[in-house]
């Protein structure tokens, strides 16, 4: 029996399924009261499991970009870490506590930022690997990620 190409899964349509489910539940769960106490959500990842998630994708990102018949595969991992980036951004950063207290409202805008500013540059990474431009993606993974994600650990993890 034929399955229509439309009904395949594929790592692009789980990816996007697994995107627009935290989308979503970022959205409506800011947005619906807490009607019932008894109705307690399922906690998601947590910072550490985010981070985590988004160093395993980028080492990934790193061994496949060089090869053309890892492109799925690259483009897969990307997708993967635009969502944990995505599901970090509104957390508090791991050292918040350590920021005198008048502080830590501009720390945490500015942990907010970077997560934008990794989205951002992790959206420009996927256009160039689909525009055929992965001499552009290797060198933007080489540069602007790789210091995006020193800078980020250097400012934001805890301190001993």
């Amino acid at each position: 029996m034929h399955t229509p190409r439309s009904a395949r899964s594929t790592p692009q349509r789980t990816a996007f399924a697994l995107a627009a489910t935290v989308l979503a539940t970022l959205v409506l769960g800011n947005a619906i009261p807490a009607a019932s106490a008894a109705a307690t959500p399922q906690a998601g990842p947590s910072l550490f499991d985010c981070m985590k998630e988004l160093r395993n994708n980028l080492k990934t990102v790193a061994t496949t970009l060089s090869d053309p018949t890892q492109t799925e595969l690259t483009l897969e991992a990307v997708t993967t870490m635009q969502v944990y980036a995505l599901t970090a951004k509104p957390m508090a950063p791991s050292n918040l506590e350590q920021v005198p207290e008048d502080e830590r409202d501009a720390h945490q805008n500015a942990f907010r930022a970077d997560m934008a500013r990794l989205l951002g540059e992790l959206a420009a990474l996927e256009i160039d690997l689909l525009e055929g431009r992965r001499e552009a993606a290797m060198e933007r993974v080489r540069g602007s990620l790789f210091k995006l994600r020193e800078a980020a650990h250097e400012r934001f993890q805890e301190q001993g």
